[in-house]
């Protein structure tokens, strides 16, 4: 996968980018109870776009709604799940799997007359 290049799963966009997407104000971000790395969690159905892999760490930025996720694995799946249990969906929630390296995760924003807001998923 080539800098610049995407993968799409819900209302979240994993773009490929260069280690340059890290900033020294980046935070890493904890695992979930499920000891899952959540890059955006749905407000309707209780889902998380996740992945389970160690080597997957979450950086965030204050201020900034795009994150960055750095996979230090061979490969990590995005996986679209409730907690301990993953579904095998399909569509445009189906798992994905990424390549080592630096990615921007970003999700879909709406706008709503004055001001934007996360897609609902």
């Amino acid at each position: 996968m080539k800098t610049g290049q995407f993968v799409a799963q819900g209302d979240i966009l994993m773009i490929k980018a260069d280690k340059k997407a890290i900033t020294k104000d980046h935070k890493e971000e904890k695992r979930d109870e499920f000891g899952r790395v959540v890059i955006a969690r749905g407000e309707t159905s209780g889902h998380a776009h996740v992945f389970r892999e160690p080597g997957v760490t979450l950086l965030v930025r204050e201020g900034v709604s795009d994150r960055v996720v750095t996979i230090g694995a061979e490969l990590a799946t995005l996986l679209h799940d409730q907690g301990t249990m993953s579904y095998e969906y399909t569509g445009e929630h189906a798992p994905h799997e990424l390549p080592a390296g630096t990615y921007i995760a970003r999700q879909q924003r709406e706008w709503m007359g004055e001001e934007a807001f996360n897609a609902a998923d």
